[in-house]
């Protein structure tokens, strides 16, 4: 009987980094375990034996962590969109959990040097808003249309750079 409730309570456990980054905002150590739980309706269970540096979670049910051959680790939830990334420990580095908000502004180029500015869903993929192409070398342009686009997404979505937000 004990048996079975340990595998119950450890089954579906992750370990995720103690330290949290939300934007350029790197916080501090257990920092942001609260909000993970509320968040995301998560369970804190501990820190991690094994590893240094980690907390253990029970996290919504198919929910994944998906190692890649090159980058960050990927946290997925259960519609299988990143949520957050994992970054490993590095030299002189402890890893990190870095926390990704659904709605992000971004640079896109092509391949003849182009560049625009675009605001994308990451939930679905689509992109809300974009700029005409710009030349890459034009900072000017490319600066000002990134301050358009950042106020237009103020304005429409004030918690944008929350990560639990809008999901």
């Amino acid at each position: 009987m004990d048996l079975e409730i340990s595998f119950e309570h450890f089954h579906g456990l992750m370990q995720l980094p103690r330290i949290v980054q939300i934007g350029e905002t790197i916080y501090p150590v257990d920092a942001h375990l609260e909000t993970i739980v509320t968040g995301w309706c998560a369970v804190f269970v501990g820190y991690s034996a094994g590893l240094m540096g980690y907390a253990d979670f029970k996290l919504p049910a198919q929910w994944s962590v998906q190692r890649q051959v090159a980058g960050p680790a990927q946290l997925r939830d259960a519609r299988d969109r990143v949520r957050a990334w994992i970054v490993e420990r590095g030299y002189r580095t402890e890893p990190k959990l870095v926390l990704l908000p659904r709605i992000y502004l971004t640079l896109e180029a092509d391949d003849e040097d182009g560049i625009r500015v675009a605001i994308v869903d990451r939930a679905s993929g689509n992109r809300m808003r974009v700029s005409p192409w710009l030349a890459s070398d034009d900072i000017r342009s490319i600066d000002r249309y990134r301050a358009e686009q950042a106020a237009w997404l103020s304005e429409i979505r004030p918690r944008a750079a929350d990560p639990f937000a809008y999901w």
